[in-house]
């Protein structure tokens, strides 16, 4: 791959040498499956493995609130799950707390302009939410890497996982 053809993310230049043909084959992920396979947790882990920022009125945001994540998160599912969940789980966001976090801040390069995000660890303690509440929480949080979180995820921003606590 020449110089011309290395992307540069979050400041790093990126070269792809080669394609092992025991790369995984990407499995078909239903919306159904991913209910079937959540566990209503007391506290939820997210990595963000790749900048990312919310949108503020004109503004970027830089703080992973259980608010600003988990909406981001609900509205995708609901745009595109056969198995919509209801706005009002937003009423019981502010209930849950962050335990702890490790974040850093990065500058992600794109032609023609440059976008600031976080990226690290984030622990979100649900002590506070009923069995009931834990588990739509949870199903989001299993759903942030298929569907990313916050602004500018077609791009490559807000990639994120559930981690194991």
């Amino acid at each position: 791959i020449s110089r011309e053809d290395a992307m540069n993310f979050a400041g790093i230049p990126v070269h792809v040498a080669s394609i092992s043909e025991r790369s995984p084959v990407l499995e078909r992920v239903t919306h159904e499956s991913i209910m079937q396979q959540t566990v209503a947790d007391t506290a939820i882990a997210l990595s963000f493995r790749s900048p990312t920022a919310f949108r503020r009125i004109q503004d970027q945001y830089l703080f992973p609130d259980p608010d600003s994540v988990f909406s981001s998160i609900l509205s995708r599912w609901n745009a595109f799950s056969p198995c919509q969940l209801s706005p009002d789980i937003r009423i019981f966001l502010s209930r849950i707390r962050i335990a702890r976090y490790q974040l850093q801040t990065r500058m992600l390069s794109f032609k023609g302009f440059r976008q600031l995000g976080f990226c690290g660890t984030v622990l979100y303690n649900l002590d506070k939410l009923t069995v009931d509440e834990r588990f739509p929480v949870a199903l989001l949080s299993n759903f942030a890497y298929l569907s990313g979180v916050g602004a500018k995820t077609t791009m490559g921003m807000g990639i994120c996982r559930r981690e194991s606590v």
